[in-house]
């Protein structure tokens, strides 16, 4: 879906590949992946180099096997859970005390009443990589175990930090950023806002119903759009293009019947459909840029 602009606009490309200022291009191209917290920002960050990811091997198999132990106890603790068997009292004590993994066990607490009657009521409370690993426990844990593409890009570890990656393609040298998108991450950001000639903009269209968190009473489509706000329209960018990325489509058409989306933006007047929802997202964030004056080839773009 093309929209026509005016020669003054940054052009809307429904098909974008990168979009470049040659006329301010330098000797290498610089991306930037921004975006609030777990929007998939690492997950385009790690497609980039699977080859290298897929390389290390032992990081990954320690990182994938910790995840189910350390997010089952996490949230056993934040929400206070109280087994009513004596027995699942008991391994939930042992594993806090040991934190040693015992496959068996994890899965014997993760299928207990108590942790899937709270699942389901509140099914945004846990990572759905935390869910991806939980169902994946006989797997993951075999003696010859070896994380596939899909392990290493379910796997989440929040990002901390500024994470740089150096790549050419067809010889023409990239430097792709990534950095941390929860709020006490982002005062990092402008240590990366030199020469940046492209910024991926990442937005997770199934957040429309959750709140953020670090701050429970602010949700997170609301906040990701003040914060695309901000960064479309700072003088540290107005000779840059953007491209925005819609991430986790498949959990936005799986959740979208159950959280009625006139909820939470009470301003939309369509019906409670994903398409029209999806545009009705897409145009709140590209109606944003205030940039209408530059006259050069800066873009845009959309993907989903």
């Amino acid at each position: 879906m093309g929209v026509k602009s005016s020669k003054r606009d940054r052009r809307i490309d429904p098909y974008p590949s990168i979009p470049i200022n040659y006329e301010n291009q330098q000797s290498k191209l610089k991306i930037l992946i921004l975006g609030a917290g777990t929007t998939g920002k690492s997950t385009i960050f790690k497609t980039f180099d699977m080859e290298y990811c897929l390389s290390q091997k032992e990081e990954n198999i320690e990182i994938i096997q910790n995840l189910p132990l350390k997010m089952l106890i996490d949230f056993i603790g934040n929400e206070n859970i109280k087994f009513k068997s004596q027995a699942d009292q008991e391994i939930y004590k042992k594993l806090i005390e040991t934190e040693k993994i015992n496959p068996g066990e994890i899965e014997k607490l993760w299928k207990t009443q108590e942790i899937q009657s709270i699942y389901q009521r509140k099914p945004d409370i846990l990572y759905q990589s935390s869910i991806y690993f939980f169902n994946e426990i006989g797997r993951i844990y075999q003696p010859n175990y070896s994380p596939t593409k899909e392990d290493v890009l379910r796997f989440y570890r929040k990002s901390t930090g500024i994470n740089e990656y150096e790549k050419k393609i067809q010889n023409f040298p990239i430097t792709l950023l990534d950095v941390g998108g929860m709020r006490s991450e982002r005062r990092k950001w402008i240590h990366s806002f030199d020469n940046v000639n492209v910024i991926i903009y990442c937005v997770d269209l199934d957040c429309y119903y959750q709140n953020l968190y670090e701050d429970e009473s602010t949700n997170k489509m609301k906040e990701s759009i003040e914060l695309f706000d901000e960064i479309v329209n700072s003088r540290w960018f107005s000779e840059t293009s953007f491209i925005l990325v819609f991430t986790k489509l498949d959990l936005f058409l799986k959740n979208l019947e159950k959280n009625n989306f006139h909820h939470y933006f009470p301003d939309y007047n369509g019906k409670n459909e994903p398409n029209e929802i999806k545009e009705y997202i897409e145009k709140r964030f590209i109606s944003l840029n205030q940039n209408q004056e530059k006259e050069n080839s800066n873009s845009l773009c959309k993907s989903s």
